[in-house]
């Protein structure tokens, strides 16, 4: 990655940040592909790591997904057989979502090739350059909020 000059206008830091977006969310397309993260790889994360009971609302409100998305995963994760889904006994009106064990077994396998694709990256770069990234990252994940 090129170094950015301090000389540099606010123009060429915008063209150079917009460039560089767009190389990195195509090397993270592939990533996101690899974990799915259309919602199927979030929602099987949350179970396994809570692996409580949850109703479809619990995800829209926690992955920040609209319930028509949630609803869709949740189909799809269900014809996979990664979950079950059951009425709530004590409200009828609510599903309650749990993994399978096959969800279990896949979701840790997904896990386990994440987190060795996500240390690859943070050896490549260093943990001094990691931790800027996630610094900046969370910067800018807070500063698209506020443009919604």
């Amino acid at each position: 990655m090129e170094n950015i000059e301090s000389t540099e206008s606010l123009e060429d830091l915008t063209q150079q940040l917009l460039i560089n977006q767009l190389r990195y969310s195509k090397q993270l397309s592939q990533l996101t592909e690899f974990l799915n993260a259309s919602g199927e790889y979030s929602i099987l994360y949350l179970m396994y790591h809570e692996p409580d009971p949850h109703s479809a609302g619990e995800f829209a409100e926690r992955l920040d997904l609209s319930p028509g998305r949630v609803a869709n995963v949740l189909k799809a994760l269900e014809k996979k057989g990664l979950i079950e889904r059951k009425k709530d006994p004590s409200d009828g009106r609510r599903t309650m979502v749990t993994l399978t064990q096959k969800g279990r077994e896949y979701i840790c396998q997904t896990y386990t090739q994440a987190i060795d694709v996500y240390h690859s990256l943070i050896e490549e770069i260093g943990e001094h350059d990691t931790r800027e990234f996630l610094r900046i990252t969370k910067k800018l994940l807070e500063a698209s909020r506020v443009l919604k």
